[in-house]
């Protein structure tokens, strides 16, 4: 039940009825004002009493409607039309899922999509909730399991972190948040340039609790056996230098030393990295593996650097 809705509605019927009232006065004025037999002074007793009473009615009108749309909460529909959080999957994976307007069911009180059951919208209940009052669905516009008691909710075009009681857990400012992978969750947000002073995409990443341990100064961010593979510009914000980092955010080598121009995926816990020399027309390969530790110097084609480390 809506009670903003009854009560705006009562009040735009009061005003209406006070409007009403006031034309049929006036009409019965003009009609009463031809007869002479009608004493003066009742007949201003009778204007004034009921000028009052259709002022009064009216008033209370608008009153009534204005305290209702100020005061009153809003009216909150009973189904969740822009989220799905699957609560039958503890994945810490999970991503919502949009529903579109053709994959509705208006015979059922719910649908199948992509093999998930889509029921009415109840308060987001977990294990670990704080306070069950709380229902995360009707303040953001997209809420998805995160960590624990941890979710990734999207306000806008913006995504943060909050606990299943609402606190914030990291301000809703992000472009992205992907989901965890190896305890680190790798997010994306914009920052001006310092050279140009125009926005530009800036990867770091936070670990289960949400705290950041990579911070966004990288331009490429991806995990890959057991460790990051990261790409930034150098000291003086000019030039991309590729390297790693530890699943604690630690750089393994001074990037710009090593100065690698390219770095291939994960193969056989070792990486394919790339640097031009003068010796070579074209860019050198060699590989190191995941602490750091240079295995191949730089004197390969990057197809004999992946035959040498067997790559599938």
């Amino acid at each position: 039940m809506c009670w903003k809705n009854i009560f705006m509605s009562i009040s735009v019927i009061i005003a209406i009825i006070g409007i009403l009232l006031s034309i049929f006065r006036e009409r019965e004025s003009i009609k009463r004002g031809s007869s002479e037999s009608q004493s003066a002074s009742l007949k201003e007793g009778a204007f004034n009493f009921s000028f009052s009473i259709c002022i009064t009615l009216i008033v209370i009108g608008f009153a009534g409607s204005f305290i209702s749309n100020k005061y009153l909460p809003e009216c909150v529909d009973n189904y969740d039309d822009d989220v799905i959080i699957d609560s039958t999957k503890s994945s810490n994976n999970s991503e919502p899922i949009n529903k579109s307007a053709d994959e509705k069911d208006a015979s059922t009180n719910h649908r199948e999509v992509k093999y998930r059951e889509i029921k009415p919208k109840e308060p987001l209940v977990v294990e670990t909730l704080e306070d069950p009052k709380v229902d995360l669905n009707n303040i953001y516009d997209l809420v998805v399991k995160f960590d624990g008691n941890i979710y990734k909710v999207r306000k806008g075009n913006y995504w943060g972190l909050v606990n299943s009681s609402g606190k914030i857990v990291s301000q809703i400012k992000y472009n992205k948040i992907e989901s965890l992978n190896h305890g680190l969750a790798i997010f994306m947000i914009e920052l001006p340039y310092s050279k140009t002073g125009k926005l530009d995409e800036y990867f770091g990443a936070f670990d289960e609790n949400g705290q950041i341990v990579i911070d966004p100064k990288y331009i490429f961010l991806q995990i890959q056996c057991d460790v990051v593979r990261a790409s930034r510009r150098g000291s003086d914000d000019y030039g991309y230098y590729a390297g790693l980092l530890s699943l604690s955010g630690k750089e393994l080598f001074d990037f710009e030393q090593r100065n690698y121009s390219g770095m291939g995926n994960c193969c056989n816990n070792s990486f394919p990295v790339s640097r031009g020399i003068a010796a070579r027309p074209t860019r050198a390969w060699g590989a190191i593996d995941s602490s750091g530790k240079i295995i191949y110097n730089h004197n390969y084609t990057l197809d004999e650097i992946e035959k040498m480390l067997q790559c599938e």
